[in-house]
C-alpha cells in the first residue's frame, strides 16, 4: 500500500491521471524475487584440463555456477539487468567491462587472468545488485586439487623443460636421459620440491599416463623400434643400401635411387633419415650430388613417407588424437585406423612435397642457394687432370 500510494501521488504531482496510473506503476511494483549465492567456481584453460597448472599473464576461462535464493520482496527493474559479474584480487578486471547476469542463470563465464606469479594468488568473484536490494555476494576461488588459494607460475617456465631437453640431449647424446630429466623438471617445478618431484613423476605421473593411451603407444614404439633394429644390426639395410648403390652410374641416378630408398624406411622418419643418409652419401659424394641436395631430398620425404604409410612410429600417436576427437562429438562410425585410413588421400602436403621432390629429381633445375651448391660440387669433376 505504501508503494501505490508513493506512485499515485508521484503521478497526480507529474499531471497524470488516474487512468494512466495503473500502466506506469505496474512495472514498478515491488515483486517477489530472489537473491544470487555463489555454489562454486572453476579456472581452466582452453584444453579444459582441470589438472592444468595456471599462469600468469594468460586468459583463463572462469566459469561461476550460483542457485537463487529466497530473498524479501525486492524491485524488479523493466527491462533491465540487475545483477553484475565482477573480479578482484590479483586478476585483471576483465576485457570489455564486468558480465552481466540475467535473473535465474544458473551460471556464467568471466575471463580471468592474473596479474603476478610467484605465490599463491587470489581471484574473487562479486555480483552486485544495482537496485541494492539483494546483499553484494563474494566467492574466492580455491584450487579443488589442494582446496588453497592457487599457485601462480609465470607463462615462460613451461619453455624451460624444452631449453633443458635442447641442451642435455646433444651433450650426453641420450634422448631418453635428455627426456627423463625433462619430465623430472617439470614435476619438480609443479611441486616446488625435488624429492616430491621425483616421487610425483614415478609414483603417480607416469603410473596414470601408462594406464592410458602412452602406454600403448610405448608397447607400439618399442616392438616396432625392435624390428628396426634388427634389421640395422643383422645388416639388412646396409644390406639394401649396397644394393640400391650398385645402380648408381651419375648424380641423376644418386637422386633417384635416394629418393626411392626413403620410400623403402618408412617406419619412422628419423631412422629413414639417418639410414638413407648414411648409406648413400659416399655414393652421392662420388657422383658429386652435394651434400645440400641429398639432405633436401632425404628430409623432404622421411616425415612425408612416415605419415602416409598405416604402419609407423606416427600412427600410434595419431590414432590417439583422432580417438579423442572423435569422442569429443560423439562419432561412432567408423574406428580411428579406418579414419586414419581414409585420411591418407587429403594429406596434401605429404603428397606435395613428394611430388615436388621427384619431379626435381628428374628434371634436375635448381634455384637459388641449390643451384650455386650443386655447381660448387659439380666443379671437381670438371677440373681438368693434372
Amino acid at each position: 500500500m505504501i508503494n501505490l500510494r508513493a506512485c499515485s501521488a508521484l503521478l497526480v504531482l507529474l499531471g497524470f491521471g488516474a487512468a494512466s496510473s495503473v500502466d506506469v506503476c505496474s512495472s514498478w511494483m515491488v515483486a517477489p524475487s530472489s537473491c544470487p549465492e555463489f555454489t562454486g567456481a572453476t579456472i581452466k584453460g582452453k584444453e579444459d584440463r582441470s589438472s592444468a597448472e595456471i599462469l600468469s599473464g594468460i586468459n583463463f576461462a572462469g566459469s561461476v555456477s550460483f542457485e537463487w535464493k529466497a530473498s524479501n520482496a525486492t524491485i524488479a527493474l523493466p527491462n533491465a539487468t540487475r545483477f553484475t559479474l565482477s573480479l578482484s584480487g590479483d586478476v585483471a578486471p576483465p576485457k570489455g567491462g564486468n558480465v552481466k547476469i540475467a535473473e535465474g542463470a544458473e551460471s556464467t563465464n568471466i575471463p580471468v587472468m592474473f596479474t603476478s606469479s610467484g605465490g599463491y594468488k587470489t581471484a574473487i568473484f562479486i555480483i552486485t545488485d544495482s537496485t541494492g536490494a539483494c546483499p553484494t555476494v563474494r566467492h574466492t576461488f580455491k584450487d579443488a586439487r589442494t582446496e588453497f588459494l592457487p599457485y601462480l607460475f609465470d607463462k615462460g617456465v613451461v619453455l624451460i623443460p624444452f631449453i633443458i631437453v635442447f641442451i642435455i640431449v646433444p651433450l650426453t647424446q641420450n634422448v631418453f636421459f635428455g627426456l627423463g630429466f625433462a619430465a623430472w623438471l617439470c614435476r619438480t617445478i609443479i611441486a616446488r620440491d625435488p624429492w616430491i618431484g621425483f616421487l610425483d613423476l614415478f609414483g603417480r605421473a607416469l603410473n596414470n599416463e601408462i594406464k592410458g593411451y602412452l602406454g600403448e603407444i610405448m608397447i607400439f614404439m618399442f616392438l616396432l623400434g625392435g624390428v628396426v633394429g634388427g634389421c640395422v644390426r643383422s645388416g639388412g639395410i646396409q644390406g639394401l643400401g649396397e644394393m640400391a648403390s650398385a645402380y648408381i652410374k651419375d648424380s641423376f641416378l644418386a637422386m633417384l635411387v635416394a629418393y626411392f630408398l626413403g620410400w623403402a624406411v618408412f617406419c619412422d622418419d628419423y631412422v629413414n633419415t639417418v639410414i638413407v643418409g648414411s648409406v648413400v652419401r659416399a655414393v652421392t659424394d662420388k657422383m658429386h650430388l652435394s651434400r645440400e641436395k641429398l639432405a633436401f631430398i632425404v628430409d623432404c620425404t622421411s616425415s612425408p613417407i612416415a605419415g602416409l604409410m598405416p604402419l609407423s612410429t606416427w600412427i600410434a600417436y595419431e590414432l590417439t588424437l583422432i580417438r579423442d576427437a572423435a569422442a569429443s562429438i560423439g562419432y561412432t562410425h567408423e574406428t580411428e585406423y579406418i579414419l586414419f585410413i581414409s585420411s591418407i588421400g587429403k594429406r596434401f602436403y605429404a603428397w606435395f612435397m613428394l611430388s615436388f621432390v621427384f619431379w626435381n629429381c628428374i628434371l634436375c633445375v635448381d634455384w637459388g642457394p641449390m643451384y650455386v651448391a650443386e655447381k660448387r660440387a659439380v666443379l671437381p669433376a670438371m677440373a681438368p687432370v693434372s
